[in-house]
């Protein structure tokens, strides 16, 4: 996930910053958050929004599915977390 989309997620799904906000606020912020920061905003957006046990009808053919913030945040971390387990291989 870019920082715009760690940083916008935070603001609108976890705090409810209203999403025009969100968007305002997340792209001034991200070339002021470090990385290290980045990383634990993820894991915290990862366990307030059980994206490990997402429990929906999930449907790839749906694009609302395809937009839904939680399932793609949560591909996008499996994607990271295998992509660094394959850094130490």
């Amino acid at each position: 996930m870019k920082r715009y989309d760690t940083l916008k997620l935070f603001l609108s799904e976890v705090i409810g910053v209203e999403e025009e906000k969100a968007q305002e606020e997340a792209e001034l912020m991200k070339h002021n958050v470090s990385e290290t920061t980045i990383r634990k905003l993820e894991d915290y957006i990862n366990k307030m929004l059980d994206l490990n046990d997402l429990d929906c009808c999930y449907n790839e053919q749906s694009t609302k599915c395809k937009n839904c913030t939680k399932v793609t945040e949560r591909i996008r971390i499996k994607r990271k977390l295998e992509k660094g387990k394959n850094n130490y291989e």
